[in-house]
């Protein structure tokens, strides 16, 4: 009988509306109140439905009835995600995961929650783990997998996944447009349009969901600083859309640029529990801390908005200058090195990458760095750069006297006095030659 009635609900399950199913789904626990399954199925339509009240108490009756009924967590799992609370969603998938190892279905799940998090090297092994163990369709996996390697800059393998969905799922166009967005990504321009071309109206629709949440026409009267009328025009925006960041970020920087550190702060804290997959709203906060010299908060945010997005420059460029700042030189050092793969002219970020260099007693690249600084320079600041090229160009040569490597110590010590004769070192330097 009781084969009958699974029989039954999953075929009505199907046929019908949620509504129906949910109906159905009562009938059938009328019947057999004791049954944690029909409990769990009973979650499962009210969930279609989008009632997660009545969803949370079909699955919470379940688990009652039957603690070790992992779908029961693994459905309330699923109702704090589309909540986005994304905290009480891992504790949930977790627990499902626990009770049953060996189901790519929670793995995928616990991985999903880690992605949005932005904790993306675990998304990435419970993804891979979900591929691993998955007997059946594993194209959802693979895309996944391939968004976390685009999230960690590494092109090459995310374009390996996309290119497993399409041997699962030729016709999806999606996949076509993730490929795309990874060639972009790795700068390489030809692949990028081949694929989008191949993508077609899915990369009209990936880049209308880049662009994620509608921006505020409030930031045309921030740009003019104008933030009084800026903060209406944001609270008007927040007010409508209440699960938009964007109005949120608005007003936190509007109340930074007045200095009104607890509102702006409040704001910001609110962006980021409305949106806590969304970089923005990290590296809003991350400024703000920052400013209130709370400086491990601050490096915490603009690390979170970097897992969320490895493009957001300024979350980068912010992180650099308070490493930098905080003497944290060999983070610092990592940071530095991707601002300049991205802006490799910007003489401010050169400046620091080469100092840091010097902190951690690198001569050799600092001193190359500090070249490549004189030929950008304008000449009000060649004097400070002649300065630091030439200290690190003599502790270099310095170095390589010290390893017997007199040519080439001898080397530098010609360029450093060439090029920065008129600086101490460079005055050094010239004497090492005999000059």
């Amino acid at each position: 009988m009781f084969k009958l009635i699974i029989f039954l609900l999953f075929f009505n399950l199907y046929s019908f509306g949620p509504q129906k199913s949910v109906e159905q789904c009562l009938k059938a626990i009328e019947k057999e109140p004791q049954n944690a399954d029909l409990y769990i199925e009973l979650g499962e339509a009210y969930l279609r439905n989008d009632d997660y009240e009545n969803s949370q108490k079909a699955f919470n009756k379940a688990i009652e009835l039957n603690p070790k009924k992992a779908d029961a967590y693994y459905g309330l799992s699923k109702i704090y995600y589309e909540k986005k609370d994304y905290k009480n969603a891992l504790d949930y998938a977790l627990i499902a995961e626990n009770l049953l190892k060996f189901k790519a279905q929670y793995k995928s799940q616990v991985g999903l929650i880690y992605y949005k998090l932005g904790e993306i090297d675990k998304a990435v092994e419970y993804f891979k783990t979900a591929i691993a163990i998955a007997s059946g369709k594993k194209a959802f996996y693979y895309s996944m997998l391939g968004n976390c390697y685009i999230k960690q800059g590494k092109y090459n393998e995310a374009i390996e996944m996309f290119n497993k969905v399409l041997e699962e799922k030729p016709w999806d166009k999606r996949a076509y447009a993730d490929i795309a967005r990874a060639y972009y990504k790795s700068g390489n321009k030809d692949k990028g349009d081949e694929y989008k071309a191949l993508a077609g109206d899915a990369w009209r629709g990936l880049e209308e969901k880049e662009e994620k949440y509608t921006r505020s026409k409030g930031w045309a009267l921030y740009k003019e600083k104008k933030y009084d009328e800026a903060i209406k025009i944001f609270e008007t925006d927040s007010k409508r859309e209440p699960n938009n960041p964007d109005p949120l970020i608005g007003l936190a920087y509007s109340y930074l640029k007045k200095e009104d550190f607890k509102k702006a702060l409040n704001y910001a804290d609110k962006a980021v529990k409305v949106a806590s997959d969304y970089s923005r709203s990290y590296s809003a906060r991350g400024m703000i801390y920052e400013r209130l010299n709370q400086t491990n908060n601050a490096i915490q945010d603009y690390k979170k908005a970097l897992n969320l997005d490895s493009d957001d420059q300024f979350a980068r460029e912010q992180l650099s200058k308070i490493l930098f700042k905080s003497k944290n030189y060999i983070e610092a050092e990592i940071y530095l090195k991707s601002v300049i793969e991205n802006e490799p002219d910007n003489l401010f970020f050169l400046k620091m990458f080469g100092n840091t260099l010097i902190s951690l007693k690198k001569y050799k690249e600092a001193y190359e760095v500090f070249i490549k600084c004189l030929e950008i320079a304008p000449a009000d600041e060649k004097s400070y750069i002649k300065n630091r090229l030439a200290y690190s160009g003599f502790m270099l040569g310095t170095q390589l006297e010290n390893e017997s490597k007199t040519n080439e110590s001898l080397e530098i010590f010609k360029k450093v006095s060439d090029l920065a004769g008129d600086t101490d070192y460079g005055k050094s330097a010239a004497q090492k030659l005999g000059r």
